[in-house]
């Protein structure tokens, strides 16, 4: 014997509630993301590259293909802007471009991920 009694109806508006909480919340964070990055995603479309996908970005693009057969710094240039997700990537094929910024201090900085392993490499050579 159950010790609450509920009914069916019941179960239809609790979950309807908490269904429609779980989206109010997935929604409010989407535009909080929006409005946090707003900034990346203006400057990085003035940058030509391919359409990009809502949530997927421009990840299905490359699905399935080898670097090499990827022709996309034919179409856009030397500096093409491609969106894995929310995340901006930017491609340089000029070498002459790749070797200022691997050369200077100021401009490379190491992913976000990287702080994950701060803990336990320090300051090492791969942080």
């Amino acid at each position: 014997m159950p010790l609450i009694n509920t009914s069916p109806v019941q179960d239809f508006n609790s979950r309807f509630v908490i269904y429609f909480l779980l989206l109010v919340t997935a929604v409010v964070w989407v535009i909080h993301r929006r409005q946090k990055n707003l900034r990346i995603y203006r400057l990085g479309n003035l940058i030509p590259g391919p359409m990009a996908l809502p949530l997927f970005g421009n990840a299905l693009l490359a699905l399935g293909k080898r670097p090499e057969r990827l022709e996309y710094g034919e179409k856009y240039g030397n500096v093409v802007r491609g969106w894995l997700g929310y995340k901006l990537v930017i491609f340089l094929t000029d070498a002459d471009d790749i070797e200022v910024i691997l050369n200077s201090h100021i401009h490379i900085d190491k992913a976000s991920e990287y702080r994950f392993f701060k803990p336990w490499l320090g300051e090492g050579l791969l942080i």
